[in-house]
């Protein structure tokens, strides 16, 4: 039998419903809008006294989230260098590869400080390590004081991260004053769906790319023009790939894709579609194709054996999916 024309596609979905691809999904982040303390916040102290708390936004300007009133600070007192962290005490969301995070938290200016020079940082962490940072923020790119202003990072999760992320916020001085947070928010998107490369998964240069297993002896693979069976099933060109074996014993083989095709998503579904064709000139023929996908050399979706018949009437091409 004759294989021709594979394509892969994918959909990310979840238990509740379908991850939009390509669109903006939010992220919980509990007590990000510090409506109930500093509670889900663990506090930590890198250099000098500085102490943090929560108070009402509108000390600064108006409220930049609609949640409640308050905010998060950190004040510092002294004219030597303070830093003090506030991080998320929960794992917020498993990293998926690929995707893209955009952290926005609103930092604020007080200007009831003159000397102060006040800072802030926003940071997304994953294993403890930030993988994104906003660096330390001046309260002079917040102008005029006494004011919210949103800042973002951003991190593209590469191919093989793995991990669960958490947020950082930094509050630094080198004088009596105060940073300010609040409506710490978080968001993700996908790669828009569509079709991942395989390649050579239309055989026009042959059997490049495919590893070719014998399961049994007497049995060869090769490439013939796919107008053999009928008209080609795909517009790239007119080659399809063919295993031929003769005798009345039965015969295997396989032909594996050399190149690992995605990263593979969590909770997200591919579907490899192939087409499979139907020579009749073979009348005791008992031909049969399976297509499958594999991660790490294991099966993970098997079409199992597709007998010739259930391509009819014969000398066609005709697409299954797993």
């Amino acid at each position: 039998m004759r294989t021709r024309g594979f394509s892969l596609a994918l959909l990310v979905v979840t238990m509740g419903g379908v991850i939009a691809m390509g669109n903006t999904n939010t992220v919980t982040v509990p007590n990000g809008t510090f409506e109930n303390g500093l509670a889900s916040w663990t506090i930590s102290t890198n250099a000098g006294p500085p102490v943090a708390g929560t108070d009402l936004a509108s000390v600064i300007g108006s409220d930049p989230d609609t949640s409640g009133g308050w905010a998060a600070y950190v004040h510092f007192g002294g004219s030597a260098p303070y830093s003090l962290t506030l991080t998320s005490s929960t794992n917020l969301v498993t990293v998926i590869p690929g995707a893209t995070y955009t952290l926005t938290v609103a930092c604020g200016n007080r200007d009831d400080y003159e000397k102060a020079a006040n800072q802030c940082k926003i940071e997304l962490l994953t294993g403890g390590v930030s993988v994104a940072s906003s660096g330390l923020i001046d309260e002079s790119a917040i102008s005029p004081p006494n004011q919210w202003q949103d800042f973002s990072v951003v991190w593209t999760a590469p191919g093989d991260a793995s991990g669960q992320l958490k947020i950082r916020l930094t509050g630094a001085a080198t004088y009596f004053g105060q940073a300010w947070f609040d409506d710490a928010r978080l968001t993700y998107t996908l790669p828009a769906r569509g079709i991942v490369t395989v390649p050579d998964g239309d055989f026009e240069s042959g059997l490049t790319n495919w590893a070719i297993a014998k399961l049994t002896p007497n049995v060869v693979a090769g490439t013939d023009v796919a107008s053999a069976i009928a008209p080609d099933p795909d517009t790239s060109g007119g080659k399809a790939a063919y295993v031929h074996w003769a005798g009345d014993v039965t015969y295997g083989l396989t032909l594996t894709s050399t190149n690992n095709l995605a990263a593979v998503i969590p909770r997200a579904t591919y579907t490899l579609t192939v087409a499979c064709g139907n020579r009749d000139d073979y009348l005791k023929a008992a031909n049969q194709c399976k297509i499958e996908l594999l991660t790490g050399g294991v099966s993970v979706a098997s079409s199992a054996l597709i007998d010739e018949s259930a391509i009819s009437p014969p000398d066609q091409w005709k697409d299954f999916p797993v």
